[in-house]
């Protein structure tokens, strides 16, 4: 029995979910436009990815920020909040200057493999949001084996005016793998070892207790 006992919390081991290491993709910086949002499409390659930061080229000061996302593509819907999901509200955050980024630490969540994503991060005020004029909308300004980041618009608060193309300067920190989304299988098999290892413990305690 300890022998099984023992090959089942090994194996549930071996199979549960890692936390993979977390990669950043990074956009050439150097604007030369600013406005108070930018808002832009990625699209994921083969693996699902967990977002866990956005930053941006934020102008120095104080500034309030919100972070929205939505299924799919921005193009046809930069003014026009249906099907966008407000992720984060960000109050009183400090820009870092001009040329220099600003980090957002979001809310994780889940972006499916081969997907498009669209993203909007936009100040509540003034116009905190640098940006570099682009040639196309839908151009690829950053890529690599598991992310492409695309040429999108600069935006007035919340859904207004709409300036394009414009290329977000800034960066996104992601997780791959088991760390992003653990498999329920590898959960299961997680849960049983720990389990066993439990149930061995406290057969272990009885017979201690009785010698």
């Amino acid at each position: 029995m300890s022998k099984f006992l023992s090959t089942v919390a090994a194996a549930a081991l071996f199979l549960a979910p890692g936390i993979a290491g977390a990669q950043t993709l990074t956009t050439p910086i150097g604007a030369n436009n600013n406005q108070n949002g930018i808002m832009f499409d990625v699209q994921t390659a083969g693996s699902a990815l967990t977002f866990q930061s956005i930053a941006a080229n934020i102008s120095g000061g104080t500034y309030n920020f919100e972070f929205w996302t939505r299924d799919g593509t921005v193009v046809g819907h930069d003014q026009d909040m249906t099907g966008w999901t407000l992720r984060n509200s960000f109050s009183n955050v400090a820009g870092a200057g001009l040329n220099n980024l600003t980090s957002f630490d979001i809310s994780d969540f889940l972006v499916n493999a081969n997907s498009t994503l669209g993203i909007y991060l936009t100040g509540a005020g003034g116009f905190p949001m640098n940006y570099t004029n682009g040639n196309a909308v839908g151009d690829v300004i950053a890529s690599d084996a598991n992310l492409s980041i695309l040429t999108g618009y600069g935006k007035d608060y919340q859904f207004a005016s709409t300036f394009q193309p414009r290329n977000f300067n800034g960066s996104i920190t992601y997780a791959t793998g088991a760390g992003a989304v653990p498999e329920p299988a590898a959960w299961g098999m997680f849960i049983l070892g720990f389990g066993a290892i439990g149930g061995a413990m406290r057969v272990r305690a009885r017979k201690v207790a009785f010698v």
